[in-house]
């Protein structure tokens, strides 16, 4: 196995229960249930100013700076 991450952004975890890794992110931007209703909902419940709160993994997985131009 070979893994390669110049940014030293990555990790490895090696587990019999996914959950434990990944039980606490939010939805997946290109997931099943991530609508435009939810999203619309979803701002609208939390009071943060909008870029750290789609910068919070727990919120929306899978967004980060890298993305921001």
């Amino acid at each position: 196995m070979t893994f390669n991450d110049t940014r030293k952004f990555g990790r490895i975890w090696l587990t019999d229960d996914i959950e434990q890794v990944t039980g606490h992110l939010g939805l997946e931007p290109f997931g099943r249930d991530f609508t435009s209703r939810w999203l619309t909902d979803a701002l609208r419940s939390r009071h943060r100013q909008l870029k750290p709160l789609l910068l919070d993994q727990t919120f929306l997985a899978g967004l980060g700076n890298i993305y921001n131009g």
